[in-house]
């Protein structure tokens, strides 16, 4: 805001003692938010990593249990369609 107002990096050659604290306050309220913000993100981010995992795991479950499945039911095909061969 000030940085884009024409001050540049040095607001302290331009403002009065009063502005310059309440430039560094918002500063420092912004900056406070920010670290709020991230901290928000990043443990909402490792909330979300875990569920996939979780998905991850179920479906490598669920990838297992129908190839065992599968190869069961192949399995007793066969074994049928031998028998009746025989």
């Amino acid at each position: 805001s000030l940085f884009r107002a024409g001050y540049g990096e040095h607001p302290e050659r331009f403002l009065s003692k009063d502005e310059l604290d309440d430039y560094r306050a918002s500063l420092s309220y912004y900056n406070s938010q920010y670290l709020e913000l991230l901290a928000m993100l990043n443990t909402e981010q490792s909330v979300l990593f875990k569920k996939l995992q979780d998905n991850r795991s179920d479906i490598i479950g669920l990838e297992r249990d129908a190839s065992f499945h599968c190869g069961l039911c192949v399995g007793l095909k066969l074994g049928s369609l031998s028998s009746l061969l025989l």
